[in-house]
């Protein structure tokens, strides 16, 4: 609930938890809302401002994945990034279970899982393990399927995996330059930087594959940066990255996404600079997980490192096919009712460090 829907990155979202009571939580009380208000301290849209870190409060709010150790069949939507995407993963990848098996599609939640084709497939998982049918195939059905994704409208290739992440990924570093593009060498002697508006700039940064290249896992911004606040008192700061793909005469390629949004990017990610400090049981060179127990402010000129994790993904480049990423001071993309609360970017710029000692890159995960 903190980490994939209320504060996800560590930026309140203030637009969805007032849709969902509003239209979910509040009708499905079966008694008195305000025992529930009291119950719970407060109404969805006061919890992240109540507890802004992550306490007792969340973490009785968790999924305790670790406890599950029955076999699971669990539907893992590419199209929901602001809401389910990343606890859709942590549903395959965190749970105890010899026996799990992984649906991803790119569409909408429940248009997909719940089609004819899809209930036939969970009827025979069921009948697999509660009616003992053992010679029904199921054993034969590979870990994860996966679809891999063109665009909005075309599915490149659906296959069978073993499992998630992909082993045979390759994991590759393109490192962010000052003439805004990802390259694949690191300058390790020269110094620069860039710069953008603390409250609606960006840049970005594109690189244009040479050949046909699938980018299918855990996508994730290593970026140094720098709060300048013009003498402004402030000490913290808000990231908002995005990943667009563009084909080969320039057009953006859009892809469903949560509730309805048929314009949708590859996949986004946030982050709040005083909370950038990872849990370093749980954190991957893969994945990122921050602990967001406290607070580390910046100082006006420090420069610090943040980790952003990205909503895993699978999509598909042509060779001549671009990939932009997008670092911004506010939401470059937004889908009803998914808007946060970004009224701490107000003053300044946000600086982007190159070269040297600051390894600015984003790492995708390559399938050959």
């Amino acid at each position: 609930m903190y980490r994939d829907v209320l504060n996800a990155g560590g930026i309140p979202q203030d637009g969805f938890p007032a849709f969902w009571w509003a239209t979910e939580v509040k009708p499905a009380i079966t008694g008195d809302p305000k025992v529930y208000i009291e119950n719970q301290g407060g109404v969805p849209t006061e919890w992240i401002h109540k507890h802004p870190l992550f306490d007792d409060f969340w973490e009785e709010k968790r999924a305790p994945y670790e406890h599950i150790n029955i076999p699971i069949l669990t539907c893992v939507s590419f199209s929901d990034v602001g809401l389910h995407t990343n606890g859709d993963y942590r549903s395959f990848m965190d749970v105890k279970s010899q026996n799990k098996w992984m649906y991803t599609h790119r569409d909408g939640k429940w248009n997909v899982y719940y089609s004819q084709k899809v209930q036939e497939l969970t009827l025979k998982f069921m009948d697999y393990f509660l009616k003992g049918k053992k010679d029904n195939g199921w054993d034969e059905t590979p870990p994860v399927r996966l679809e891999v994704r063109s665009s909005r409208h075309q599915i490149h290739e659906v296959r069978g995996e073993k499992e998630w992440p992909i082993e045979r990924t390759i994991y590759k570093k393109y490192y962010l330059t000052s003439d805004n593009s990802l390259a694949k060498n690191f300058d390790k002697n020269g110094v620069d930087e860039l710069s953008y508006n603390g409250k609606k700039g960006y840049q970005d940064f594109r690189i244009t594959f040479a050949e046909d290249t699938e980018v299918t896992g855990h996508i994730k911004l290593k970026v140094w940066m720098e709060l300048r606040s013009a003498g402004n008192k402030q000490d913290d700061f808000n990231v908002f990255t995005v990943l667009n793909k563009y084909d080969n005469v320039g057009e953006r390629v859009s892809f469903y996404g949560t509730v309805g949004c048929r314009m949708d990017v590859i996949t986004m990610g946030y982050m709040r600079a005083s909370l950038r400090a990872l849990d370093k049981d749980r954190s991957t060179e893969i994945i990122p997980y921050q602990s967001f127990k406290s607070y580390q402010k910046v100082n006006s000129g420090e420069i610090v490192c943040l980790e952003i994790p990205f909503a895993p993904t699978s999509v598909f480049f042509h060779a001549g096919e671009t990939l932009e990423l997008t670092v911004a001071a506010y939401e470059v993309f937004q889908n009803a009712p998914f808007f946060k609360d970004n009224s701490l970017n107000k003053y300044g710029k946000h600086v982007i460090h190159l070269g040297a000692k600051h390894d600015s890159f984003l790492q995708l995960p390559i399938i050959e």
